[in-house]
């Protein structure tokens, strides 16, 4: 019974494996096309943000957006900050984001 169902299993398996190499060349060349069609679009951006601002646009922008969420507690705080603690925003300006933020 084994030997019987050998040639079948690999006839199965050789089908496979043609189909795999068919299809792995077309699959590598989107793969290429994807990367350098977004490596292109960073270095677009990356290049006008130096020669607008100079400086590097991924780093500002990860580092505003540590800073936006470094506040969302503080813009929790009751209307009277404390003593001890500086509020991030002008009190209108923190009931104004406290009703965006929820």
């Amino acid at each position: 019974m084994i030997k019987a169902v050998v040639p079948v299993i690999k006839g199965f398996a050789d089908a496979i494996k043609t189909a795999a190499d068919f299809i792995v060349g077309p699959i590598n060349a989107m793969k290429d096309a994807i990367g350098g069609f977004i490596k292109f679009i960073t270095d677009a951006f990356q290049g006008f943000y130096n020669w607008l601002v100079g400086g590097s646009l991924w780093m500002d922008l990860w580092n505003q957006v540590v800073a936006v969420a470094g506040m969302i507690p503080r813009l929790r705080v009751t209307e009277e900050s404390s003593p001890d603690e500086p509020a991030a925003f002008p009190v209108d300006r923190r009931r104004e984001l406290q009703r965006w933020l929820r």
